[in-house]
Order: structure tokens, then C-alpha cells, then sequence
């Protein structure tokens, strides 16, 4: 859907305008992480249905009041208050969306939320279209796609909520313990920094002053966001059916992520590397070693990212919530330290991406490494 919403900008409305677009994005990405992700998992890793349900309620209701207040804040921050209505409306609808399909994906519906998903992306898609015909104005466009998008949204979750969490029976809710309440605000944490580091990124690029690094830099955030998503989404499917299953092939189950997702993201990283030329001609930019630059960096780091949800689908079916946040603290310091050492410029920003991951990596396969080995000297005590 983003990049989807990227591209309608730039054929519509020009480079300059997508550059701004994908701005917004990464700015309600990062809006919606913090709620988004302190429910989704803990509705996830629910064995009960209705137990689920009862805590996608509660949390859709409170994840919107506090997206409400951060939306207001971070787009005047950016600079952008007339974007006000598509930043909360956008940012509200994946965040509804997100609850929604973590509903149906802990009850193993995947092909419904794939439905659902699609139909979400077509409404919203068509609407935003069909505003064209009144009035071509980027506002305009955007508002329409952000609350159409928001209102099937929300249906698409009160069928969730009525077919998963009714039909699931009479079933004793038990209260919310503090454990539940902290491993939920370190998986928000988790996703608050990991977003925060592409956001101001994005942010540090456009105040770069180099207009077409900075088109290159937000088409590479684009495409970084789908080379991550798919193996990153696949968490859906596998984490409801470890949590199951129980934790004692760990290793095995490691290193099967790590293979899944390695077989997805280094695929896909090539492929966006391949398809740059004709992403470029495009939106209007110069195929230049310095754009090039800034475009690849970001898919190399985009490999990187997606290995790393191999090691984060770990973490959540085991509940080291704690771990997550404290990788993800890690990753945004040496972002921001490299980006201090490096200045502005868009290839070194990307480069600042890349370095931050590794170093992620390495320290996420050492973590790894020793969760496993507590896993399996635990049993052997058994």
C-alpha cells in the first residue's frame, strides 16, 4: 500500500510531491508503531480466542486516542499541518488494520486477512482516484485515500472481532497481569525506535538540500519497506503456530527463519537493485553513481533488516520482549552516531543504515546464541 501511494503521487502530482509523500509515511509509521506494537504480538501469541479479541478491543480503543496526540505533534514538527487529515487518518487505518489481521492470523484465518487486506488497499486505492475527477489537488488526494482507507478498515476489524472473538465461546477473561503490560510496552518500544531511525533519516535527507538524493533516498525507503515487509509479515504465520508448539526445537525453528527470510529478502534486494534504472527514469532523476549510492545502501541494509526478523520472530515466540527493545536501542544509537560522524549527505545517511544493521545482526546472532543455549540446558535439566 505505501508504495503504491508513492507512486500514484509521483505520476500525479511529481517527484518533488512523492518525496514528501514518502516523508508522511515514514512519519505515520512511525506515529503507529508504539501502540501497534505492543498489541499485535500479545494478540498473536493469545491461545484463547476470546482472550484476544477482549485485548484487541481494548487496545484499538486506546492505540487511537494515542495516536490522535502524536499525529498532532509530529506533523507540525515536520512542517506539514495541512497534512494533518491523511498523517491521523493514514496512521489510524494501519494501526486498526494491524490489530485486525493479528486477530484472524492468532485464530490461523490467514487467507481472511489476506482478503481483507486486499480489500482495504482497493477501496482506499479507487477512492483516492476518483477524487482526481473533482479536484486535483495533493491534499485532497491524500485526505480521501487516508479516511476511506480508515472507515473499511475499521469494518474489516468489527468482522474480525464478531466472527473470532463471539463465536469463540464463553471463556474466563483473566486480567492483564504487570508482566503482560511490560513486555507490550518494550515491543512498542521496539518498533517506536526502529521507525524513529528511518524517519529522521528521512527527515536528515530532505534538509540535505540535494533534491534528487533526497527523491533517491525516499524511493529507497520505499522499496526497503517491501524488500522487509514480506519476510517480516510471514511473523504472523509462524509465531501463532511456535507458540504452540512450544520452545524446545529453538535452534532448529531459528534456523529455518533464518533461512525463510534469507531466501525472501536477498531475492527481492536484488531485484530492487535491478529495477533502479526504471525506477529512476520514472520519477525523473538521474541515474548518477551518487544516487545509485544512496538507492543500494538502502536495499543492502534492507537484506540485513530482513534477517533480522528472523531473530525478532525468536524473540517474540519466546517473550523477550526486553531483548527486542534493547537491540532496537542499539541499532538507533550507532544510526545516530555514524549520522553525526557522516554529515547529511544522502549516500552517507544510507551508508549510517547499513552500518546500524549490521551491527545489529551481530549482536541479534549473539543474543541468539545464548538464548538457545539456556533453552536447551533447561530441558536437558528436565
Amino acid at each position: 500500500m505505501p508504495i503504491a501511494i508513492g507512486f500514484l503521487v509521483a505520476t500525479f502530482f511529481g517527484a518533488r510531491s512523492y518525496a514528501n509523500a514518502v516523508l508522511l509515511i515514514t512519519a505515520a509509521n512511525l506515529s503507529g508503531s508504539l501502540p501497534t506494537l505492543a498489541i499485535t504480538p500479545s494478540v498473536i501469541r493469545c491461545e484463547d480466542n476470546r482472550e484476544a479479541a477482549w485485548l484487541a478491543t481494548r487496545g484499538v480503543i486506546i492505540g487511537l486516542l494515542l495516536i490522535l496526540a502524536i499525529t498532532t505533534i509530529v506533523v507540525h514538527s515536520i512542517g506539514m499541518p495541512e497534512s494533518w487529515i491523511f498523517l491521523s487518518s493514514y496512521t489510524s487505518a494501519v494501526f486498526v488494520n494491524g490489530v485486525s489481521q493479528a486477530v484472524q492470523n492468532q485464530q490461523v484465518r490467514n487467507f481472511s486477512a489476506l482478503c481483507h487486506a486486499g480489500i482495504i488497499s482497493a477501496a482506499s486505492v479507487l477512492a483516492a482516484l476518483c477524487s482526481l475527477s473533482f479536484l486535483r489537488d495533493l491534499n485532497v488526494f491524500l485526505d480521501t485515500l487516508g479516511i476511506t482507507m480508515l472507515l473499511v478498515t475499521i469494518a474489516s476489524f468489527l468482522d474480525a472481532r464478531l466472527h473470532h472473538g463471539v463465536a469463540a465461546g464463553e471463556t474466563t477473561i483473566k486480567p492483564v497481569g504487570a508482566g503482560q503490560v511490560w513486555n507490550a510496552l518494550y515491543s512498542g518500544l521496539f518498533g517506536l525506535m526502529l521507525l524513529a531511525g528511518l524517519f529522521f533519516s528521512n527527515l536528515r535527507a530532505k534538509n540535505s538540500g540535494d533534491i534528487e538524493g533526497v527523491v533517491a533516498f525516499a524511493l529507497g525507503l520505499q522499496v526497503f519497506s517491501v524488500v522487509v515487509f514480506v519476510p517480516g509479515a510471514l511473523s504472523s504465520y509462524f509465531i501463532p503456530a511456535l507458540v504452540r508448539a512450544g520452545r524446545g526445537s529453538a535452534e532448529g525453528m531459528l534456523a529455518a527463519a533464518q533461512r525463510t527470510y534469507l531466501a525472501l529478502g536477498l531475492p527481492m534486494c536484488v531485484i530492487a537493485l535491478l529495477a533502479s534504472p526504471l525506477l529512476f527514469r520514472y520519477l525523473h532523476i538521474a541515474l548518477s553513481l551518487h544516487n545509485l549510492l544512496t538507492y543500494g545502501l538502502i536495499q543492502a541494509a534492507a537484506a540485513l533488516a530482513a534477517l533480522n526478523a528472523a531473530y525478532n520472530q525468536l524473540w517474540v515466540s519466546m517473550g523477550r520482549f526486553a531483548l527486542m527493545a534493547g537491540l532496537s536501542a542499539l541499532w538507533l544509537l550507532s544510526l545516530f552516531g555514524c549520522q553525526a560522524i557522516f554529515g547529511r549527505d544522502t549516500v552517507l545517511i544510507s551508508l549510517s543504515l547499513l552500518i546500524a544493521y549490521g551491527i545489529l545482526i551481530i549482536a541479534a546472532w549473539q543474543a541468539a546464541r545464548r538464548a538457545i543455549h539456556e533453552i536447551i540446558l533447561v530441558d536437558t535439566q528436565k
